[in-house]
């Protein structure tokens, strides 16, 4: 599970990012899915099982996403 919070530090040369308070704040989900119409069922599997794995989850955080409720 990943949070949006990510985008704003994508632009954070234009401007703050300022924290909304948890009481005041709507989390929004990035979901990771397998559809059934995939075409690679497998390596589908493999990814989303790698991307919510700990080593998985480590590469998002290190990538200014983050995985677990802020």
């Amino acid at each position: 599970m990943c949070f949006w919070d990510a985008n704003a530090r994508h632009f954070i040369e234009h401007g703050d990012i300022i924290p909304i308070p948890a009481e005041q704040n709507i989390l929004s989900t990035i979901p990771i899915v397998l559809l059934k119409s995939s075409k690679h069922p497998n390596e589908a599997r493999a990814f989303i099982d790698f991307v919510t794995s700990e080593k998985g989850k480590d590469i998002l955080r290190d990538k200014g996403y983050t995985a677990s409720p802020p």
